[in-house]
């Protein structure tokens, strides 16, 4: 398979579909990178995840890149994301036995109204 690296200037659109191999494109700079990425309808997030796809540690990156105050903004967003999440569960778990509860107090109404033969009456064999 053939390789080709270096640099090129193309003054009109190529495409490379009609040529064999690889071929390796280099940037001028980052702006160049985005703008091109955004003009081919790819989002700067796809490319962030592709980075960390690649090989780029996120740990690595966020520690040399972040700041304090936004280290503690994202850390406080993520306790609120889980804080919520565990008030939905337990609202969840409280709605589930309070209509149990109402469940039982129904089903022991009904069985002190209906004797057993009254019961074995209504089902059907």
């Amino acid at each position: 398979m053939a390789y080709a690296t270096g640099w090129f200037r193309v003054e009109t659109e190529v495409d490379i579909a009609d040529y064999d191999g690889e071929y390796e494109i280099e940037f001028s700079g980052i702006e160049d990178i985005i703008e091109t990425a955004d003009a081919n309808n790819y989002t700067k997030e796809e490319i962030v995840d592709w980075c960390f796809e690649n090989g780029l540690d996120m740990t690595k990156y966020l520690r040399d890149s972040l700041d304090f105050q936004t280290a503690m903004e994202l850390f406080q967003q993520a306790v609120d994301r889980k804080v919520n999440y565990f008030e939905a569960v337990a609202e969840r778990r409280q709605e589930t036995i309070e209509s149990l509860r109402a469940r039982i107090t129904e089903l022991e109404a009904s069985n002190i109204t209906t004797t057993d033969e009254e019961a074995v009456k209504n089902v059907a064999y």
